[in-house]
C-alpha cells in the first residue's frame, strides 16, 4: 500500500464475498486508513446481501472511486439473471442519481458477464445500448443531495490534496457564524 501511495496509485477493493455489504467494506477501508485504498462498488453484489444503492453510495461516499454499472432481475436477494441497463430491478437510474447527488467523480464500469453467461446478448449489441442509456442518465441535471451540499461543516481527510480539513471547533464556529447571518 505504501509503495502504491508513493507512486500515486489508487488501489480498489470491490464489495464481494465476505465484504459484499458497504458496511463491511467501509470498516475495512477505515481500519486500513490509507487514502489511496478506495472502494469499487458493485450494486449486484450489494443486492445479493439485501443492500440497495440508496444505503451504500452515501455510506461509502468519497471513498468510492469506481462503480460497476449492471442491471439484473432479483427475487429477494437471489440473482435470477442479468438484464440490459434499465430493464432489471437494480434501478440503475436511481444509482446514477445518487452518485451525482453525492458528487461522485470516479469511474463507471459497465459490467456484462457474457464470458460466464453464454445466453446473454453479444457485447457488440449490448455495449452501444448501455453507453447510450448511461449518456442519457448522466445528461439529466440533478440537484445535489442536501446532506452532501453542506458548505459549512468541516470534513476530515488525511493526506488528500484538495480535501477540506479542520477541527471540530472550527466547524462549530463556522456554523455559529452562519446562523448569526440568518438572523
Amino acid at each position: 500500500g505504501e509503495l502504491a501511495a508513493r507512486n500515486q496509485v489508487v488501489l480498489l477493493i470491490e464489495n464481494s464475498g465476505d465484504l459484499a455489504s458497504s458496511r463491511d467494506l467501509w470498516f475495512l477501508l477505515d481500519a486500513v486508513s490509507m487514502p489511496n485504498l478506495q472502494a469499487c462498488w458493485n450494486p449486484i453484489n450489494g443486492l445479493s446481501v439485501g443492500e440497495h444503492a440508496s444505503l451504500a453510495i452515501p455510506r461509502l461516499g468519497i471513498r468510492t472511486s469506481m462503480v460497476h454499472v449492471a442491471d439484473a432481475h432479483f427475487s429477494g436477494q437471489i440473482l435470477q439473471d442479468y438484464a440490459t441497463l434499465g430493464a432489471g430491478t437494480t434501478d440503475v437510474p436511481r444509482t446514477v442519481e445518487l452518485l451525482q447527488g453525492v458528487g461522485f467523480d470516479g469511474y463507471l464500469m459497465v459490467e456484462w458477464p457474457k464470458l460466464w453467461k453464454a445466453d446473454l446478448q453479444e457485447p457488440e449489441v449490448f455495449l452501444p445500448a448501455a453507453a447510450a442509456f448511461l449518456r442519457e442518465q448522466l445528461s439529466i441535471e440533478r440537484v445535489p443531495l442536501s446532506a452532501y451540499n453542506d458548505t459549512v461543516s468541516v470534513r476530515f481527510w488525511i493526506g488528500g490534496a484538495g480535501r477540506p480539513t479542520g477541527s471540530p471547533q472550527a466547524a462549530a464556529s463556522a456554523r455559529a457564524t452562519k446562523s448569526k447571518e440568518k438572523v
